[in-house]
């Protein structure tokens, strides 16, 4: 049995300026939050159009949660080429994005130097409404979470380790470009929900996938390389995930903004697991 179709792309390279203007009270979906008008700019350098038009919107995304949360915005880091390749927005433990609204786009040319070639800067203006967590979390419930390896070749197979500071449930999701979530454990294929430590043999890393699961590595079709991630969610009791999201892929980070929101705070923890994958 082999996982196959969770290839993610995460375009996230926060290196350019973000601008960030007012602010208004908002109430979404029962969950108060507060709109906020973000601006986010990435050029056309060493990337395509479509990773750049994601680039300026990660980082119209992370300035409003940092404008509402009134903390800089975690993140974990690949480092490639002597450049930052991507981070991956560590938010949901201070601020959610409950609900988003695209205003528009503006396009214009860059010059780094007079004598230098024009490059495209595009630039993206969101309107979007973050929502603060309520309470404060467990500092003695953690959870830590390790890869195989964080570069991967097309084909090659990841395994992910966890522990948790204390006995919990675990589920995994990718993040994928689009900002949508796909359910890796528990699935329909993975009922089970995952438990730490395991219920049989002795205390140790719970290792995803079990044996006879393959977790098979690939770029996005068309993709030479893609930046991507995971999401390990511990919670002190059982979450089932398929049941709440009804469906695996294509799972809306608003949804699960609202799913945990609506959990306290000192309930869960969360680590994310950034990688890179390359087309042989």
């Amino acid at each position: 049995m082999a996982i196959s179709g969770w290839f993610v792309q995460l375009w996230i390279l926060l290196l350019i300026f973000v601008h960030a203007a007012s602010t208004a009270p908002c109430a979404v979906a029962a969950e108060p939050c507060t709109w906020v008008h973000t601006v986010g700019e990435a050029s056309l350098e060493n990337v395509t159009a479509e990773e750049a038009r994601q680039l300026a919107t990660r980082r119209a995304r992370a300035r409003a949660i940092e404008e509402v949360a009134g903390v800089e915005v975690q993140s974990g880091t690949i480092v490639r080429d002597e450049v930052f390749a991507g981070e991956v927005l560590r938010i949901l433990a201070r601020g959610f994005v409950v609900k988003e609204q695209l205003e528009r786009w503006e396009q214009d040319n860059l010059r780094r130097t007079p004598d230098s070639a024009p490059t495209t800067l595009y630039r993206v203006f969101l309107r979007t409404c973050v929502a603060r967590a309520r309470g404060d979390q467990d500092p003695y419930f953690r959870v830590d979470a390790s890869l195989n390896k964080y570069t991967f070749a097309a084909r090659e197979s990841a395994s992910i380790r966890v522990r948790c500071s204390q006995g919990c449930y675990l589920s995994i999701l990718n993040l994928t470009g689009k900002d949508e979530f796909n359910l890796l454990l528990p699935t329909s294929r993975l009922p089970n929900l995952a438990q730490y430590p395991p219920r049989a043999g002795p205390e140790g890393d719970f290792v995803f996938p079990p044996p006879g699961v393959a977790l098979e590595m690939a770029p996005l079709p068309g993709r030479q390389r893609d930046t991507e991630a995971f999401l390990v969610i511990a919670m002190k009791g059982p979450l089932n995930l398929p049941a709440i999201f009804r469906k695996e892929e294509g799972i809306s980070f608003e949804e699960v903004s609202h799913l945990l929101l609506g959990l306290p705070p000192s309930e869960w923890a969360d680590a994310w697991l950034v990688y890179e994958v390359r087309a042989k």
